[in-house]
């Protein structure tokens, strides 16, 4: 048995049973396609029931081909597959990277599955990461993303994040496996892309255990969020009766820093990206110091702002 076969299996969460329903989200980039490998693999010894998701965003005029890709190798593999189409067009406010992940997790939500497999790598995690920073992002952004998270009642689960890209091209020519490229990856004019073409081999160079170092510095990183959101949630509770509604005057007795990241905390429990964190240190002054007349608002999504009204800071959504 292969390693990374090995290492995903001996790494199953606990909280995640085998007898659960899975479904892996499938690009046909080569991530995916060799966690599709594992998981069959494993599905030999093991009970799993898992199917697979591809979304076609419609932005690469190669979507369909890469469509037709996933459809051809989930039918060679035994493996059912669903496919969820959209027309993703870059506008004002909003990114194009933000309205597709948007739909993903859309279509996501959409599914029976309890548990979604998603192929993130480290790799993924180091350039998220250094990527967040670069954007003046806060802190939850900045720390990326978790082996096991929670969205809109599903659980996510990144078997691949300690793996690395070398690792797993490694497993892909081992078994001769096919995959598609996307052309947009080596397009540097995106952040992600400029860090992991230009910066990170820049960094490499002058320092050959980086990687290492900014994985270590993410897992302290998680670790201090992890407590800082328990007090977070002892604010929401205290400042809010239905976790919909924060209560102004209760909110004007903790501290500024508490103030900031409970707001944090609030849009992340509601599902929505957070803003950066000059935006939120920005708006929770104008809250707590603009008169009863006043509604500060932050613009979160395309038809979602946070507002202050009256004595209460809450989410609304444009109709």
């Amino acid at each position: 048995m292969h390693y990374l076969i090995e290492e995903v299996l001996n790494n199953w969460p606990e909280k995640l049973k085998l007898d659960y329903s899975y479904t892996i989200a499938l690009s046909g980039g080569i991530d995916s396609v060799v966690l599709l490998n594992i998981l069959v693999n494993i599905k030999k010894i093991k009970p799993l029931i898992f199917n697979a998701i591809h979304i076609n965003h419609n932005i690469s005029q190669n979507s369909n081909d890469w469509e037709k890709f996933c459809k051809n190798l989930c039918i060679k593999l035994n493996v059912p597959l669903f496919t969820n189409h959209y027309t993703i067009i870059k506008s004002g406010g909003e990114s194009l990277e933000n309205k597709a992940r948007n739909a993903r997790y859309n279509s996501f939500k959409k599914l029976d599955s309890q548990v979604i497999i998603l192929a993130h790598h480290q790799n993924d995690q180091i350039e998220t990461m250094l990527s967040q920073i670069f954007r003046g992002s806060n802190l939850h952004n900045i720390a990326a993303m978790q082996n096991l998270s929670s969205k809109q009642n599903k659980t996510f689960w990144r078997p691949l994040l300690n793996i690395s890209r070398q690792e797993i091209e490694a497993y892909a020519s081992e078994h001769d496996l096919p995959y598609i490229n996307d052309e947009s990856n080596f397009d540097t004019k995106y952040l992600r892309n400029f860090v992991r073409h230009d910066v990170l081999p820049i960094l490499k160079r002058w320092d050959k255990d980086i990687t290492r170092k900014l994985l270590n510095v993410n897992s302290q990183l998680q670790n201090a969020l992890e407590l800082i959101d328990e007090v977070s949630k002892l604010d929401l509770a205290f400042t809010t009766n239905n976790s919909e509604i924060i209560n102004l005057e209760k909110f004007k007795t903790i501290s500024f820093s508490r103030q900031c990241n409970l707001i944090s905390y609030f849009i992340t429990n509601n599902n929505i990206p957070l803003p950066s964190e000059k935006m939120i240190k920005e708006f929770t002054r104008q809250a707590i110091q603009s008169s009863w007349d006043k509604s500060p608002k932050l613009l979160l999504t395309n038809n979602s702002n946070l507002i202050k009204q009256k004595n209460d800071i809450y989410i609304k959504n444009s109709e």
